[in-house]
């Protein structure tokens, strides 16, 4: 009887979902893949040699880590206090800002609020700059007054 390898060339090999049967006679039907390839001995195709890898876990966390941040975001969409994060420097950017943050200073969407200069924020250039400079140099600021404008000039 002649065996064949079922189409298989010497170098093919594919990825594929797999089932496996766990210790305890259960069956488990995690996210995984396998991945194998044909064997050859003296020319001629011997079978299969394959590396199984069980991803459940890492596909778990990863989802538990998109729920978590989809809470976060929920959170911080719907306090009704505003909330901001800019990058440092004397400009500075936004990098995210909640809805709140945005009708505070004027502006019709957080979209629109993330286009604007941190600067213009500030009624004195000067107090963005030494604002900035006390972060940058001690990592956080607490207890410093600034002024701030919102977007039609007004305190």
């Amino acid at each position: 009887m002649r065996r064949s390898s079922a189409g298989c060339s010497r170098s093919a090999s594919r990825t594929t979902p797999y089932t496996p049967l766990l210790a305890a006679g259960s069956w488990k039907q995690p996210e995984g893949h396998s991945h194998a390839g044909p064997v050859h001995v003296e020319g001629r195709f011997a079978g299969f040699v394959g590396v199984c890898e069980d991803i459940t876990t890492r596909v778990e966390m990863e989802a538990a880590l998109r729920e978590s941040e989809e809470r976060y975001r929920t959170l911080i969409s719907n306090l009704p206090v505003g909330l901001y994060r800019n990058t440092p420097g004397g400009a500075g950017r936004f990098v995210t800002a909640n809805p709140a943050m945005a009708r505070m200073f004027g502006y019709d969407s957080v979209e629109e609020f993330m286009q604007t200069d941190v600067t213009s924020l500030y009624e004195s250039v000067q107090d963005r700059q030494t604002f900035s400079a006390l972060i940058l140099a001690r990592g956080s600021v607490e207890g410093i007054e600034v002024k701030l404008k919102r977007r039609d000039g007004t305190p």
